[in-house]
């Protein structure tokens, strides 16, 4: 199915409005809406009140969760969920269909979801604010001209502007996008979370910013010199740490659980880091804590 809404190539061209503007505002088909993320299921619930208070004969919803990129203009991936009927304002995601509050959630979905797909997410940030558009989607199959309201979440790469995109073809047989899906990141950017097996370990591909090529294969991970070092020395620990280990590929990845600081993420467990110090550890948690996960982590 091909889905062509008017060409917006980038952010300024986006028509920007605020939740107070709905009540009042003539939305029109096929462009993009700019508005403040806040409560989306709300957000869903007037636009759809709105469009239909305009005649616009409204059936369902569609979600998108997409990553751009700032520099090829490109998709880097997405993932269309389906109408809900049974719950029109409830919002899906990829991971499933949550009455969305919280852009942790959404982030931490697409990250799972691009991982599934080979691809290890490194720096993207939630944008502040939420797009949608609506559209005539002409042969539909629950319906032979149906309005559809689709949300995006925009998700920078950098920190500049989003971008955004009209061929956005979806190949229904492979359930990815066709055309270009290129994976580009800041080479000083890494993930706050980076979930990885040993084996998975051992068939990524280093990060060279010389050599921007290498991440056009979605098939390939792309990580970066330091941290492919930094995952080696954790996995070459854990037999230390825990005993023997009977699981040589368990996932293992450092996330901030809570104000007490970082830890170390193994299957169900996590270990803390101050038994990773007693371990000898205290220059991998440095490192990590600074260098490989940015002065958010252990900024109050």
């Amino acid at each position: 199915m091909s889905i062509s809404p008017r060409t917006i190539s980038h952010c300024s061209e986006v028509v920007p409005i605020s939740p107070n503007q709905l009540p009042d505002l003539t939305l029109e088909p096929e462009t993009v809406y700019s508005i403040p993320f806040g409560d989306i299921d709300s957000l869903a619930k007037d636009i759809v009140q709105r469009l239909q208070v305009l005649d616009f004969p409204i059936q369902g919803k569609c979600v998108e969760a997409l990553l751009f990129s700032c520099e090829t203009k490109g998709v880097h991936m997405q993932k269309r969920a389906g109408t809900n009927t049974s719950r029109p304002y409830v919002v899906e995601i990829p991971g499933g269909a949550v009455e969305q509050e919280d852009q942790t959630l959404q982030l931490a979905s697409l990250r799972e979801l691009l991982e599934e797909s080979g691809i290890s997410i490194l720096g993207a940030r939630p944008h502040i604010d939420g797009y949608f558009y609506f559209w005539n989607h002409v042969g539909s199959t629950t319906g032979s001209n149906k309005w559809l309201i689709k949300f995006v979440f925009g998700y920078a790469i950098s920190g500049r502007d989003v971008w955004l995109f009209n061929d956005r073809r979806w190949d229904s047989d492979l359930k990815m996008p066709k055309g270009t899906s290129s994976i580009l990141f800041d080479p000083e950017e890494v993930s706050d979370v980076l979930s990885i097996t040993e084996d998975g370990l051992k068939e990524m591909i280093l990060w060279d910013p010389n050599n921007r090529k290498i991440a056009e294969d979605t098939k390939l991970l792309v990580i970066q010199r330091q941290t492919i070092a930094m995952l080696n020395h954790i996995f070459c620990s854990l037999p230390y740490l825990e005993g023997p280990q009977k699981d040589i590929n368990r996932i293992c990845y450092f996330e901030k659980a809570s104000s007490s600081g970082i830890r170390l993420k193994m299957g169900e467990d996590s270990i803390p880091i101050a038994r990773l110090q007693r371990e000898g550890l205290e220059g991998i948690v440095e490192r990590v804590t600074r260098r490989n996960f940015g002065v958010h982590l252990t900024s109050p």
